[in-house]
């Protein structure tokens, strides 16, 4: 008769099938029952019953070390690879400094071909790694990255690298770009003159993996990699003009104008590269002669893309009146935004009845009284830092802060004392030169018509829903019929939370993640996918 005792010397002499004759008539009770019952099934050949051992242990103890670390070593060398991924990210939660877990994931991603990531994990490896194994993985992941390029470059039919060159930067959600380069692309950036706020990203976007390129060395990079480039983007504002932004108009024309220039050079050099102006919402089209230059040179573009239809119709008003461009070319594409990957939305039993307010949203007259809004008092950059690290750090903090709140104060700006439609504006073409009776940073009227306000999308990322005015800004519309924002109309007195049930707010949230295409990266990559290979982008 075995007892327990015995047990770890029958399997250390190699006697597996005593092991499991004990246990066909006793069940495992604690963690080590479970290794020494999986690994016995294991080490008879019986991968998939070990697993299963292994999975029952981990539901009674999902905090154990062992029980980890051998599932995710059978998984592995079973080639399991999804499954190993999913224990390796719980085994990382609980022992993050254990350098073999990242050494698994840096492997598993070179492997597949996703060396930017993969290059994230052996960094973190390395890091933890004991002294006397540094120098080995340093080896290995040389190798790695190195044999692997080689098979890109030279294997018939691999996957090819697609190389993408970006004008300047787009202001929020630089981290969606990582997706690029997590699926072979190579980015380059050109360090156009740019806000000095915005000087930080460029150091983002070399730290995940692009590679920047000065003024002095664009004639050298155009004479290498011109004929290679296949896609060369410009995203952001366009103030030209506007009095109100005159001390940022060197920095966007000087932006669009190095676009201009560098696409009609790329496309002498390769006919296949593509050109894509994309404006932010907060652009206007202010002075003529700024337009008539615009409309001179963006003939040199396959598609110009806008954040909302609004923007696309207020540009057609002031730049395309003579109908003189492919209508066709304008998408209306949102590019400075989240990737799904990168959402936040939990549910919870009860929210925090409770109003988060970001940025200038209490600065103007809200029919929310502030007894129910709680206003960031921190510098929350959700979608901004220095590296990948740094942004997740911050979003995790705002989960933990603010995720159970049930609500996110949008701005109102000048809702109340509108006396005309988005139509009437634009027929009236004074858009422009009314402002905005904000208190502070006026705006041009056609401003609440045209933009996305950066604080509804952070809203929406964590599955907050937004409270917002019933107006129309297309983006407010479509977050509104599709249930995932509380539109606010122009004869409401007072909005107040605690009218709306958790069974409400959950519903809405559950629409939020429904409808995320609305406000994710994902449109703007699929387009970029299906454009560089050839395919159908309508």
């Amino acid at each position: 008769m075995i007892d327990r005792g015995q047990l770890y010397k029958l399997f250390e002499q190699g006697r597996y099938e005593d092991v499991l004759t004990f246990f066909s008539k006793n069940l495992p009770q604690i963690p080590d029952d479970y290794n020494l019952k999986a690994l016995s099934l294991y080490n008879i050949g019986l991968v998939q019953e070990a697993v299963e051992i292994l999975r029952y242990g981990l539901t009674a103890f999902p905090q154990n070390k062992d029980l980890l670390f051998n599932m995710i070593e059978i998984l592995y060398t079973a080639r399991e690879y999804e499954e190993v991924k999913k224990y390796l990210e719980r085994a990382i939660e609980i022992e993050p400094e254990n350098y073999v877990y990242y050494d698994i994931f840096a492997t598993i991603l070179f492997s597949e071909n996703k060396n930017y990531r993969a290059l994230q994990y052996a960094q973190k490896a390395l890091k933890y790694a004991p002294t006397s194994v540094y120098d080995e993985l340093i080896d290995k992941y040389s190798r790695l990255e190195r044999t692997l390029s080689i098979r890109h470059e030279n294997i018939p039919n691999a996957k090819r690298i697609k190389r993408m060159l970006l004008i300047g930067l787009p202001h929020n959600y630089l981290d969606s770009f990582k997706y690029f380069l997590e699926d072979d692309w190579e980015i380059y950036v050109i360090k156009a003159q740019n806000w000095t706020a915005f000087g930080q990203d460029y150091e983002f976007m070399e730290n995940i993996g692009a590679r920047i390129i000065s003024r002095l060395e664009v004639a050298t990079f155009l004479e290498s990699m011109g004929s290679k480039i296949d896609l060369i983007i410009r995203i952001g504002n366009f103030y030209a003009g506007n009095d109100l932004y005159h001390s940022y108009g060197d920095v966007d024309i000087d932006q669009m104008d190095t676009f201009f220039k560098i696409s009609a050079i790329l496309k002498k050099r390769n006919q296949k590269t593509k050109a894509i102006l994309a404006f932010s919402g907060g652009s206007f089209f202010f002075e003529q002669r700024w337009n008539d230059w615009l409309r001179s040179r963006i003939g040199v573009c396959d598609y110009i893309l806008f954040e909302t239809r609004n923007l696309r119709d207020y540009f057609i008003s002031k730049v395309d009146k003579d109908n003189s461009l492919d209508r066709s070319k304008l998408r209306v594409i949102r590019v400075s935004l989240p990737d799904s990957r990168d959402l936040f939305i939990d549910f919870h039993e009860h929210y925090t009845k409770r109003i988060v307010a970001m940025g200038k949203s209490l600065k103007s007259y809200t029919p929310i009284s502030n007894i129910f809004v709680d206003e960031i008092g921190e510098d929350m950059k959700v979608g901004k830092g220095k590296s990948c690290d740094g942004i997740d750090e911050c979003r995790s903090r705002f989960l933990a802060r603010y995720g159970k709140y049930a609500f996110g104060l949008g701005y109102f700006y000048d809702f109340y004392d509108r006396k005309q439609t988005f139509g009437e504006l634009l027929a009236s073409g004074n858009l422009d030169s009314v402002l905005s009776n904000t208190l502070f940073d006026p705006y041009p009227l056609i401003y609440g018509f045209i933009n996305i306000p950066i604080d509804l999308i952070t809203y929406l990322q964590f599955g907050i829903v937004p409270v917002i005015p019933n107006d129309e800004n297309d983006f407010h519309r479509e977050l509104i019929d599709n249930g995932m924002a509380i539109g606010v109309s122009k004869d409401t007195l007072f909005f107040d939370p605690n009218t709306y049930s958790d069974k409400t707010i959950t519903e809405m949230r559950k629409n939020i993640g429904k409808h995320a295409t609305i406000f994710t990266f994902d449109a703007f990559y699929n387009f970029v996918e299906a454009l560089t290979e050839g395919r159908d982008v309508r």
